[in-house]
């Protein structure tokens, strides 16, 4: 069975919200049982509730082909979705601490803008199956919104030395070749860009004409030549290329057909910039999930469900 897809999912299933958990509310009852707690602050069955209907709307009741849920997947859902509900009301809380805040006002125009993005009858029928309404809508995308904000200003306090952008050049990119490539499905059309290629055209701009890869967006690039990376076909004609070559031959893998071509990796110097970039992207990443991970750690999370 596959793991439980996480409300951020839901959200960008559902109604193209690329949000993180967020909590609903508002729709709790003086009498509305308590199942959970965040460092005092309450989880109730309600929002519980809510969340385990977003999956079940979102995946239409069901899981890996099963046409009903059973009552060992509904424990499932209701464990995960438990679990980001916690992970919401942290993020919420790590947000107030940092003075992170959206007015009331910024909360309704952003609600205005997804209804105008999402259209007013795709919304309508979104609350009308979820059980949700525009308060719950509206504190979702809030959050969505303060959980970026938080994330990106826990990213840029990250600092990249230059002991980081040298070890990284070392690492990465001293003495290996830059290997792009274009993908397309059909034997033919790959022979076929491969006379273009020896005819002068340029890799990059076919790249991202023909390539049916993800990569034709960055001209085919997918990486320094080491070892390990990718399907074996593609990695022993890869590295076995020298500088300014290309495969004369289509190279057959599981995924097409690969028109491939090596490049030097660029000096220092002018490598610089891009790595500082890289680093930044890839130490924000892991300062978001530490942040993360200690406000969990830090946390006193009570699970009342079992009482």
């Amino acid at each position: 069975m596959r793991k439980i897809i996480a409300l951020a999912a839901v959200m960008i299933i559902l109604c193209a919200v690329s949000a993180c958990a967020a909590q609903t509310g508002g729709n709790g009852t003086n009498d509305d049982k308590t199942v959970g707690e965040v460092n005092g602050e309450k989880i109730t069955q309600t929002q519980l509730d809510k969340y385990v209907q977003l999956y079940k709307v979102s995946d239409q009741g069901t899981v890996d082909g099963v046409p009903e849920i059973t009552p060992e997947i509904e424990k499932q859902m209701q464990d995960e979705m438990f679990q980001e509900l916690v992970t919401t009301l942290l993020i919420n809380q790590g947000a107030a601490k940092q003075n992170i805040t959206l007015s009331k006002t910024e909360t309704e125009q952003i609600y205005k803008e997804w209804v105008q993005s999402t259209g007013e009858a795709q919304v309508s029928e979104f609350l009308a199956k979820t059980g949700l309404n525009e308060d719950d809508a509206k504190y979702m995308l809030s959050t969505q919104i303060l959980s970026e904000r938080l994330m990106e200003n826990i990213a840029k306090q990250v600092k990249i030395s230059d002991e980081d952008v040298r070890a990284y050049y070392d690492l990465n990119l001293a003495g290996l070749n830059l290997i792009s490539h274009i993908l397309v499905t059909d034997e033919d059309k790959a022979e076929e860009i491969i006379a273009q290629l020896n005819s002068g055209a340029d890799f990059s701009q076919l790249a991202k004409e023909n390539s049916i890869d993800g990569s034709r967006d960055q001209g085919g690039y997918v990486g320094p030549s080491k070892t390990g990376q990718w399907v074996e076909p593609f990695e022993n004609a890869a590295l076995s290329l020298q500088v300014g070559e290309i495969t004369q031959m289509p190279v057959q893998s599981q995924f097409g057909y690969h028109i491939i071509k090596a490049d030097a990796a660029k000096p220092f110097e002018e490598s610089r910039n891009a790595i500082v970039l890289e680093l930044q992207d890839i130490k924000g990443q892991e300062a978001v999930q530490q942040y993360m991970d200690n406000l969990r750690n830090d946390a006193v999370i009570i699970d009342n469900r079992a009482a």
